[in-house]
């Protein structure tokens, strides 16, 4: 009975010192949407995502109940033409941060479900994998892009 107990004991402390190295932290900041003309039906989000945790994370999807749509993108321009290419994944390394900005990776918010002026704010999902989850909100700002197909 003793060594069952033992055994025990060290398989308990063994999976939670396992648990504890595999714990994903990861904060938001900067999150703000970027507000557009009426009757444009896209907008762009940006943020900073910080991984304070030793395993890289891998941001695999992105929602909203205020758009129809939301997906990733990355601004790129070659000779002399600007064009954004759709990202299906986007990993942030271990112990580091990823910043989504208007000259580079963002979030593109297609079809707004109402109207949304300066100060509002609008309610983002992001979808990482290890099915952690981060609901945010983010606030819409006047905001001057140099992105021409916007």
């Amino acid at each position: 009975m003793f060594r069952t107990f033992t055994l025990f004991i060290l398989v308990f402390l063994f999976s939670t010192s396992v648990f504890a190295e595999n714990v994903v932290a990861v904060t938001i900041r900067d999150a703000w949407i970027a507000e557009t003309p009426p009757g444009v039906k896209v907008n762009a989000a940006y943020m900073t995502i910080e991984n304070a945790s030793s395993e890289d994370i891998t941001l695999e999807s992105a929602s909203s109940p205020d758009f129809e749509s939301v997906e990733m993108h990355l601004s790129v321009v070659k000779d002399g033409n600007a064009s954004m290419q759709k990202q299906d994944k986007i990993t942030v390394k271990a112990n580091s941060q990823f910043v989504f900005s208007p000259s580079g990776y963002h979030f593109m918010l297609f079809k707004p479900v109402k109207n949304m002026r300066a100060g509002d704010i609008a309610l983002l999902n992001l979808k990482f994998g290890n099915e952690i989850e981060i609901r945010l909100s983010a606030e819409l700002r006047k905001h001057h892009s140099t992105h021409s197909h916007h």
